[in-house]
C-alpha cells in the first residue's frame, strides 16, 4: 500500500502494524519536509509528540507530515497481525482506521462504543479542513461518509475508550 503526500500538510494514518525493520519514522525519509517535523497528536496528554526516524510507528495513529511535492510514502505490512489497538482519551485524538478501503464513519468508529461525537479530516490538496462528521448526523454531517484508509482523523470523544480491532495474519 501506498500512502499518497499532498504539497503541504498531510494527516495520515497508519492502518496495520508494519513489516518488523519497515515500521519505524525512516519510512518517511524519501520525503522532503522543507525541514518541518513530523508529528501526532497524544489524545491522553494533550501534547504533540515529534516522530523521528528511530520513532516505532504504531497503527492507528494520527501522523502531521509536510511534504515539498507531491510523493508516496510506501508501507509494508507485517505478516503478523492480530489485535490493533488505540486507546482515546475524552476530547480530541488524532486516529485513523484499521480499514484499507472506505468504511462508513458509524461502522469505521463501531468499535468505540457510540463515545465518539465528532470526526473532522483534512483535504490536503486545498489544505482545508473537511466538513465535520456526526455521530447520527444527516445531510453533509451525516455518519455515513467513510472513513478513508490510511487518512488521519481528528476524533472528539464523550469518554475515554480503547479502540481494538483484530486483522488476520497473512
Amino acid at each position: 500500500m501506498n500512502i499518497p503526500l499532498s504539497t503541504g500538510w498531510n494527516f495520515i494514518s497508519i492502518p496495520r502494524k508494519l513489516t518488523p525493520g519497515a515500521d519505524t519514522g525512516t519510512i518517511f525519509s524519501g520525503v522532503d519536509t522543507g525541514g518541518r517535523s513530523i508529528f501526532y497528536f497524544n489524545g491522553s496528554s494533550a501534547s504533540w509528540e515529534r516522530i523521528t526516524y528511530s520513532t516505532p510507528l504504531r497503527p492507528l495513529i494520527g501522523i502531521w507530515i509536510y511534504s515539498e511535492s507531491g510523493t508516496v510514502v510506501p508501507l509494508s505490512f507485517g505478516s503478523q497481525q492480530g489485535t490493533i489497538q488505540a486507546s482515546l482519551a475524552t476530547g480530541w485524538n488524532a486516529f485513523g482506521t484499521p480499514n484499507l478501503t472506505g468504511v462508513p464513519a458509524r461502522d469505521a468508529l463501531g468499535p468505540l462504543d457510540r463515545k465518539w461525537e465528532r470526526a473532522i479530516g483534512f483535504d490536503p490538496e486545498i489544505q482545508l479542513y473537511e466538513v465535520t462528521i456526526v455521530l447520527d448526523g444527516t445531510g453533509s454531517h451525516s455518519d455515513t461518509i467513510p472513513l478513508q484508509p490510511a487518512k488521519g482523523y481528528w476524533i472528539y470523544m464523550t469518554g475515554n475508550e480503547t479502540y481494538q480491532a483484530f486483522i488476520p495474519s497473512v
